[in-house]
C-alpha cells in the first residue's frame, strides 16, 4: 500500500526545504501531518534525527519511506511546533553544536561513501614552503571517529606561534644571554682580584 493509497493531502502548511502538508489517514479519519524531505543535502541530517528519536517521540511516526526518489516522514499532527525541524530539534538530546556535528560527519561520511571510499589522509597537510622561524609542527593520532565508515581518521596539528610569541621569546633569550654574560663577567673579575 503506497503513500497515497494511506493518505489524503489536504494542504500545504509549510515549505522549508521540508515540505509540510496536513493530511488524514484514509482508513481512520485521523489527522496527520506529512512531511516531504526535499532537500538532498539535508535528508540524511534530517532521517538520522528521525531514527535517534527518544521512545515516545518516535511513536509519533506513523509511516516513513520514498515516493518518485523524495523521502517522507507521516507523524501525528506536531501542534507546539511550527514546523517539522523544531519538532526534531526540541526532542535532540544534544546540545546544537553537537546536532552540528553530527550534520556535518552525516554529510561527509555521505560523501566519502559516494565516493566509494573512505581516505586515511591527513585532514590537514603540512605547508609547502619553509616554515616561519620557531614553528611547531605536531602529528598526533586523533580518537578514532565513531563512524564505522571512518576509523583511521587522522589528523595532522600545525601550531604556528604569532609574531606576540616570537618577538616575547626572542626579548627573553636576549635579556637571557645578557645576564649570563655579566655573571660570566663578574665571576671572572672576582677571581683575578
Amino acid at each position: 500500500m503506497g503513500l497515497y493509497d494511506r493518505f489524503e493531502l489536504l494542504e500545504m502548511r509549510h515549505n522549508d526545504g521540508v515540505q509540510t502538508y496536513h493530511a488524514r489517514e484514509i482508513a481512520t479519519a485521523r489527522p496527520v501531518q506529512v512531511h516531504f524531505l526535499s532537500n538532498p543535502v539535508e535528508n540524511s541530517a534530517l532521517l538520522a534525527s528521525v531514527d535517534r528519536l527518544p521512545e515516545s517521540e518516535r511513536r509519533r511516526v506513523l509511516d516513513q519511506g520514498e515516493i518518485q526518489g523524495i523521502p517522507y516522514v507521516v507523524t501525528d499532527r506536531l501542534s507546539g511546533y511550527a514546523t517539522f525541524r523544531e519538532w526534531l530539534a526540541a526532542q535532540a538530546p544534544t546540545s546544537a553544536k553537537a546536532e552540528v556535528d553530527t550534520q556535518f560527519w552525516t554529510l561527509f561520511d555521505a560523501g566519502q561513501a559516494s565516493a566509494g571510499h573512505v581516505s586515511a589522509a591527513p585532514v590537514f597537510e603540512k605547508p609547502a614552503e619553509a616554515p616561519a622561524q620557531g614553528a611547531v609542527y605536531l602529528e598526533k593520532e586523533a580518537e578514532p571517529w565513531e563512524s564505522p565508515s571512518n576509523p583511521t581518521l587522522r589528523t595532522n596539528i600545525h601550531v604556528v606561534p604569532s609574531a606576540a610569541k616570537l618577538t616575547l621569546g626572542l626579548v627573553f633569550g636576549i635579556v637571557a644571554a645578557v645576564l649570563f654574560l655579566v655573571l660570566a663577567l663578574a665571576i671572572f673579575a672576582f677571581r683575578s682580584h
